[in-house]
């Protein structure tokens, strides 16, 4: 007589699919979004049995909306133990597709079943609003422009300009991280443990010291990230400190005086508009300390009353101004006027000790009544003699 096999078969109904919740692009921890790939989790519905899932994907943009009857749409059937977070395959799923086209948004639908002889369930679709979108998108690089645009005597206030992005997904969720430590100026080398503020959302950061280190060097590095998993990017770096404001008579004095200020160049003349070009030289103060910076203030003077040129202060990166008009009133040919630069540094409190300088406006010269005459020829020179124009 031969042996006998016993089954047990437990009827099941057709699974639905899992909550829409739990269909979601994974966390930094699972590398959810990568520069060419994404990972997906999902979980089974809460008691129901489900033996295989199939994961249906194409490019959104490519497929109109839906991956039905798309040339590119991929297919992948897994069982429930694959890709489970715990060995009874009673936990969460990730699945990482690879070979992603960054940028290009992802649709993602999931089906589900057992042995039931319907078989798959109807095909879910990821949420349109999930967070993070199914994205690929690169890592940020260094942050642009950042710089030191204010500093008081116990706080500094640094900007900076996104990293460069090719896509508007790549700036979806940019948030930064703010690093300082203190810095030798000698030796240029940062010195103690860097303290992390709170990550800003927007590229602006106001470092407040609950001490007072007033001349003290700071580096502060700035990183960028996005929804890339790899988190923040490369830091790009900025020295500064607070300041004391510009003061000419304290000991030791910083008069942040302007160095050579004078008349460029003039332009126009009658029948057109007239200008003056003025340049400048930083102060002395910033010639060794290049970790500072100054704004100018540019004005007119006339009978002791001075006239703003500019109705904000100059940028660092501008010592020069032009100027078309004193209190309302188009410059002239002939006509002297006295131009007053006025630096600050960071510190706004006060400006420094201003420098005037007069300038009187020429018109261009007329043409020479005669050509040169050479008057004598050596071996190397050449000697001209000319009459000055009228």
């Amino acid at each position: 007589r031969g042996g006998s096999v016993q089954y047990l078969v437990r009827p099941s109904d057709q699974p639905s699919n899992p909550a829409l919740a739990t269909f979601t692009v994974s966390d930094d921890a699972h590398s959810g979004v990568l520069r060419d790939s994404l990972t997906i989790q999902f979980a089974a519905p809460t008691g129901q049995v489900v033996t295989h899932y199939r994961m249906t994907w194409c490019e959104k943009l490519a497929c109109s909306d839906s991956c039905l009857a798309c040339a590119s749409t991929q297919s992948r059937e897994v069982t429930f133990l694959e890709g489970n977070s715990l060995p009874s395959g009673k936990g969460t799923n990730f699945h990482t597709f690879t070979s992603l086209t960054v940028y290009k948004e992802i649709i993602f639908e999931l089906e589900t079943r057992n042995l039931n002889a319907q078989g798959y369930s109807t095909a879910m679709r990821m949420a349109t609003d999930v967070v993070p979108l199914p994205i690929p998108v690169h890592q940020p690089g260094r942050v642009q422009s950042l710089r030191v645009t204010s500093a008081s005597r116990s706080e500094v206030i640094i900007k900076w300009s996104p990293p460069p992005g090719a896509d508007p997904a790549f700036f979806t969720g940019m948030s930064y991280q703010i690093s300082y430590a203190p810095y030798n100026r000698t030796t240029g080398v940062v010195t103690g443990a860097f303290t992390t503020p709170t990550a800003e959302a927007t590229a602006t950061a106001t470092i407040a010291f609950s001490t007072n280190p007033t001349g003290e060097l700071f580096a502060f590095d700035v990183q960028a990230r996005n929804k890339n998993a790899l988190s923040f990017g490369v830091a790009q770096r900025v020295i500064g400190g607070p300041r004391l404001p510009c003061d000419p008579s304290a000991s030791p004095p910083r008069p942040c005086l302007v160095r050579n200020l004078r008349a460029a160049s003039y332009e126009g003349g009658p029948g057109a508009a007239v200008s003056i070009i003025m340049l400048w030289d930083l102060p002395l103060e910033g010639v060794s300390d290049t970790t500072d910076h100054f704004y100018y203030k540019v004005e007119t003077v006339e009978g002791g009353t001075a006239y703003p040129v500019t109705l904000t202060d100059l940028a660092p990166e501008t010592p020069f101004q032009e100027i078309t008009e004193t209190n309302g009133v188009p410059l002239a040919i002939n006509n002297a006027y006295t131009v007053r630069v006025t630096a600050r540094n960071l510190n706004d409190e006060a400006y420094g000790t201003a420098v005037d300088v007069a300038v009187t406006i020429r018109e261009q010269p007329s043409a020479m009544v005669a050509a040169p005459v050479v008057i004598g020829i050596s071996s190397s020179t050449v000697t001209l003699s000319w009459t000055q124009t009228s």
